[in-house]
């Protein structure tokens, strides 16, 4: 959908050949917890001889049908451009650096190797102390050390 300009005032999208995918109908799917979303459901008016049907058509219907969710694609959109902000980019830039070394920390430093329990519950019980674990002993080195609330690197962003 990236690569199909919408048009608010028809409701519909364009594809490279020209053609208009309109919006046909909306269902509202429900998640595992219950959350239920709203999908406005386009399809494509004819896909007859198009010469990118091989590239951006993969499915079981005549036509190509695309599902979006505005709600999804509103939070996708905030989020990105909160994360191309100087300041989201200076926490991406900390984040890559801590999460590769808590797993490092996690296996040699702690020693473990692997779960002493079975089953989903009881693993994820284990797996939940020991990020506890690891983050109070994180939080009481940031304390000691003075470096609690304070980004490991400044970024300048150009």
């Amino acid at each position: 959908m990236e690569n199909m300009p919408y048009d608010p005032d028809t409701d519909s999208f364009t594809c490279p050949n020209g053609k208009k995918l309109i919006h046909t109908y909306d269902n509202h799917p429900k998640s595992e917890n219950g959350f239920r979303k709203t999908k406005q459901n386009y399809i494509c008016e004819s896909c007859a001889g198009c010469p990118h049907r091989e590239k951006c058509f993969k499915g079981q219907y005549e036509n190509r049908k695309i599902s979006l969710s505005q709600t999804f694609a509103r939070q996708k959109r905030e989020a990105s451009e909160r994360i191309n902000t100087p300041e989201g980019i200076k926490l991406r830039v900390n984040r890559s650096i801590q999460v590769e070394g808590t797993f490092g920390v996690i296996k040699e430093d702690y020693g473990f190797r692997r779960f002493l329990t079975r089953g989903k519950r009881k693993t994820e019980t284990q797996f939940f102390l020991l990020a506890f674990a690891y983050n109070i002993r994180k939080l009481c080195n940031r304390l000691e050390s003075g470096r609690f609330g304070v980004a490991l690197f400044d970024v300048d962003v150009a």
